[in-house]
């Protein structure tokens, strides 16, 4: 249900559920206004209007970010392992991509933003697992948990890098390739001690610390940059 607030014009998304607070989550553009069953539309309506400058600042960072994230586009540079490399996208006969020092080049059958996004997560998913899974098993050895890592996947999310299910497969986002390697070794670390200690206690970043000694900076990169994962496609 899409709601305009009649004094400022700021459309929203009214979800309303059994939930017994309302909030308001402005996400990619989008703002959502989360409420209870029974609470009436005026009263709705003043809440946004209350909170209309707090939410016109969320729009303009988020506008602002939206520059910041990384170019999956022709002569733009793209990180690999933390490192910028110039895309250059060139039709081919088949699709082959690859990477060196200076560049990532794609030769793909089409050129079209959906066709080299799926391209490119292909590759890159190719490429997470030929360097997340051997150090993910050297950091298993290192713990003496080899025993417990059961498989090692990879799945695009939007809002989860990795995960440790109780049966000990490690799921990991292959966009982790884009940042620096020191933030890839982290968040390994990170899920692997998760093998060892299914919880967050003290105990648990111990571990992790055993195997990534400055994970809070790693931590708080990962964090204050997430958002630039979020490919662009086009100007």
């Amino acid at each position: 249900m899409i709601t305009p607030k009649p004094q400022t014009g700021i459309p929203y998304r009214l979800v309303r559920s059994r939930r017994r607070s309302v909030a308001i989550v402005v996400h990619h553009g989008d703002v959502e206004v989360r409420a209870p069953n029974r609470v009436p539309l005026y009263w709705i309506n003043a809440f946004v209007q209350e909170k209309a400058d707090w939410i016109e600042r969320r729009l303009a960072e988020e506008a602002e970010r939206h520059t910041e994230r990384y170019r999956l586009m022709h002569g733009h540079a793209l990180p690999f392992l933390g490192n910028p490399r110039e895309v250059q996208i060139e039709t081919a006969s088949r699709n082959r991509i690859t990477i060196d020092d200076n560049r990532l080049l794609m030769q793909l059958r089409e050129t079209t933003p959906a066709y080299t996004l799926k391209a490119f997560q292909k590759w890159l998913g190719e490429q997470a697992r030929a360097y997340l899974v051997p150090r993910s098993e050297q950091f298993a050895h290192q713990l003496g948990v080899s025993h417990k890592l059961a498989a090692v996947n990879f799945r695009y999310t939007r809002s989860k890098w990795g995960h440790c299910t109780h049966r000990g497969v490690l799921q990991f986002n292959p966009l982790i390739m884009l940042a620096p390697a020191t933030v890839a070794d982290y968040l390994m670390a990170h899920e692997v001690s998760h093998l060892l200690h299914p919880n967050h206690s003290k105990a648990y970043w111990q571990t992790v610390a055993s195997i990534c000694p400055d994970h809070h900076v790693q931590r708080r990169w990962l964090r204050a940059n997430e958002y630039r994962f979020q490919l662009r496609l086009e100007d």
